[in-house]
């Protein structure tokens, strides 16, 4: 029996989650179909776009022309996903793999949380101070500011510096109903955790 290609697994896995595209050896590898491949990548942007819009506590800005600005937000998130897998992955006792990484941390949304509250907030004061910005309703004001920052936020991903990097080992486990290997919603965490901070991997 050949062993499994793990160092592969997690490279695929990985530039899957970043580009969103579906490659036949990502296929190979996860033994997922391309509707099945496509339905996970979605529900995963579609967790991030869920979590960001709770935040956002204003009924009116659930459109889909808002969701789609978050969701936006959530490719470019990912997108800038920068990693090295290891060549060698080291095959457990419990015929578990393990397989180190290196993150670096992605500084647009490590400085996040500092720059919405510094940056974004002078700015929109010193707008409603002197008035070049009008607004209506309480719900407006709020429905503005969330899609400049979505806006701005995915624009600085683009673009964005990284930091040093940290290295995560993943792990590899062999799900028995499923007949397939995945990596551990731990390992995973840990990764999103090294790339993105406090903000995204923690539960």
């Amino acid at each position: 029996e050949e062993d499994f290609d793990a160092s592969g697994y997690v490279k695929e896995s990985l530039d899957f989650i970043k580009s969103g595209n579906i490659t036949d050896e990502y296929l190979t590898l996860t033994g997922e179909s391309k509707e099945e491949a496509q339905k996970e990548y979605n529900d995963v942007m579609q967790e991030v776009v869920d979590e960001a819009m709770d935040v956002v506590d204003v009924e009116a800005y659930k459109t889909d022309e808002n969701e789609q600005k978050v969701r936006d937000f959530a490719k470019a998130m990912f997108a800038s996903l920068k990693y090295e897998v290891s060549e060698e992955a080291t095959k457990n006792d419990d015929g578990s793999y393990s397989v180190e990484t290196k993150i670096y941390p992605v500084k647009a949304v490590t400085g996040m949380e500092s720059y919405i509250e510094n940056d974004l907030m002078n700015e929109w004061e010193k707008k409603i101070t002197n008035g070049s910005y009008k607004f209506t309703t309480e719900d407006q004001l709020m429905i503005d500011v969330m899609n400049d920052m979505f806006q701005k936020l995915t624009d600085q991903l683009k673009n964005t510096e990284y930091g040093d990097p940290q290295t995560v080992t993943l792990e590899i486990t062999f799900d028995e109903d499923e007949e397939l290997y995945e990596i551990t919603d731990e390992s995973m965490d840990k990764l999103l955790n090294a790339a993105f901070g406090d903000a995204f991997g923690e539960e």
